[in-house]
């Protein structure tokens, strides 16, 4: 970030903020309610735009964002909703599922350049870890608290403090380059 500002009409949060975040850092922002931590949180998402200044993210990283307030899903199961947090790999195996069902209806002349593309998803599905998903879902769901049966449990069941966890579980499988916890 570079001399960043950001104003609500006559309230200044902050102004001229600059810093660097390196690949290994581990930062806590501290301050009084009201401050702009929320705020600044949101610039660093990409979810709000700073009155001045710049913020320059390198190209292809992730940032997670724990927020403050949850909102349950309705009719989704905690093992789910996790592995939905999964967007790369979730988005792969959609694209892998349907590629299939378009093999399976292609005619014989169209078939190579499928079974190509198949390949090349399937390794690109590989590579992000995408098999082995489920088995790292329940390490992290396990070691945060949640049990066997809990993975089977409606997300809108859960109290405020484990939907906190049950976000927090998503974030650690995407396994993003900057990871924001604000106030968990």
């Amino acid at each position: 970030a570079s001399a960043i500002a950001k104003s609500f009409g006559e309230q200044v949060l902050f102004e001229k903020v600059s810093f660097t975040i390196g690949p290994r850092d581990r930062i806590a922002l501290i301050g009084p309610n009201g401050s702009g931590k929320t705020t600044l949180f949101n610039i660093l998402a990409g979810r709000s735009e700073p009155d001045s200044g710049s913020l320059s993210v390198r190209r292809g990283a992730t940032i997670g964002f724990l927020e403050q307030d949850i909102t349950p899903s309705s009719g989704t199961i905690l093992f789910d909703h996790v592995l939905r947090g999964a967007t790369r790999t979730s988005g792969l195996a959609h694209r892998i599922k349907l590629l299939q069902e378009e093999l399976a209806e292609a005619p014989r002349d169209e078939v190579e350049p499928l079974l190509r593309q198949l390949g090349n998803l399937q390794h690109q599905f590989e590579a992000a870890g995408g098999y082995d998903l489920e088995y790292e879902a329940k390490i992290v769901l396990g070691g945060l608290g949640f049990s066997e049966y809990d993975l089977t449990r409606q997300v809108s069941e859960f109290s405020g403090g484990w939907l906190m966890r049950a976000e927090l579980a998503k974030l650690l499988l995407l396994n993003p380059d900057l990871l924001l916890l604000d106030e968990p």
